[in-house]
């Protein structure tokens, strides 16, 4: 019997090792074409990758692709509405002999996205309807399923321009972290970036993808911290995908009302400092905050508040 095992350990081994070599020598960049008019089949736009596809050698296939261009409205600012120096790939070679597709890791470094609204309000990230073909449901058009555990976005400039107001808002992410084994897992995440030269930072954990799009309890376990203010959300949102049954604890402190200037866009007192905690429900027709305690210098206020959500429509 330990023979047979053996044997058989060694046969999938070898068949592993063939499959991953087959892989890593196959010429993706044969594929690049049907890409790129797949793209702009489905957008209408126009894409360009100026390198070659490849894969690179490992028992973990990854595909690299580099210097991507991907043409904005016609009606844009200017030509590109996304540029990326690299994008990566990395497949579980496991999922791939089941029939699934399990993302291990993506990797976005240095895109350059440019969102923008024309005078109208119409949004560059809105694409031409093209003509599609009419599907017969009563095929078998079964997809493969699709599990990214590992999300890593790098040195991002980001520029939204509001076409109605002139305005313009600059994100740089300095980095994006996102990870959860599996779609039933938690997600963790944690931010590095600017919002307009305002550092912020984001850390924490969220519920797992089924939860979300199955609109099931969502767990929410989050740290913000922004001009010297540390925020704090934990607890639960009953129906994420509708935005009912929130029952999440905030918290909130930060030295000063003046260190969050630059935040609220004008010059705030020397007053601090400041703390609030409070539980965030929502019933029938109306928000409420639970046994509330601001603490804003020397003043103390607790009780609850509750506001009618008519106030938000």
């Amino acid at each position: 019997m330990t023979k047979i095992i053996k044997i058989i350990t060694g046969l999938v081994v070898i068949s592993v090792v063939g499959i991953v070599v087959v892989i890593s020598t196959m010429d993706v960049n044969q594929y690049k074409g049907e890409i790129i008019e797949a793209a702009e089949k489905a957008t209408g736009r126009k894409l360009q990758i100026g390198g070659d596809l490849q894969f690179a050698l490992s028992f973990v296939p990854t595909l690299v692709v580099e210097d991507v261009k991907f043409s904005n409205a016609s009606w844009g600012s200017k030509p590109d509405m996304l540029t990326l120096d690299k994008f990566e790939v990395q497949v579980s070679l496991l999922s791939l002999l089941s029939g699934n597709i399990q993302v291990n890791r993506v990797i976005l470094l240095e895109p350059e996205i440019l969102l923008e609204t024309n005078k109208k309000g119409l949004g560059n990230w809105v694409f031409a309807a093209n003509k599609t073909e009419e599907v017969d449901s009563s095929s078998d058009s079964s997809t493969p399923s699709i599990v990214v555990n590992e999300v890593h976005l790098e040195n991002a400039n980001i520029l939204y321009k509001d076409g109605v107001t002139g305005q313009e808002t600059t994100l740089v992410i300095e980095k994006v972290v996102t990870e959860s084994n599996s779609v039933n897992d938690p997600l963790s995440v944690m931010m590095k970036l600017a919002y307009n030269e305002l550092p912020i930072e984001l850390k924490g954990s969220l519920g797992s993808l089924n939860q979300l799009t199955g609109n099931d309890n969502y767990p929410i376990d989050l740290t913000l911290n922004v001009s010297g203010a540390k925020i704090g959300l934990n607890g639960q949102i009953a129906k994420p995908m509708d935005g009912k049954g929130l029952d999440i604890d905030v918290s909130f402190n930060v030295a000063s009302l003046s260190d969050l200037s630059e935040l609220a866009g004008s010059d705030l007192p020397e007053l601090g400092p400041v703390s609030f905690t409070g539980k965030v429900v929502d019933g029938k027709g109306a928000y409420s905050i639970k046994t509330m305690k601001l603490m804003l210098g020397n003043t103390d206020i607790s009780g609850d508040v509750t506001a009618n959500k008519n106030m938000y429509q």
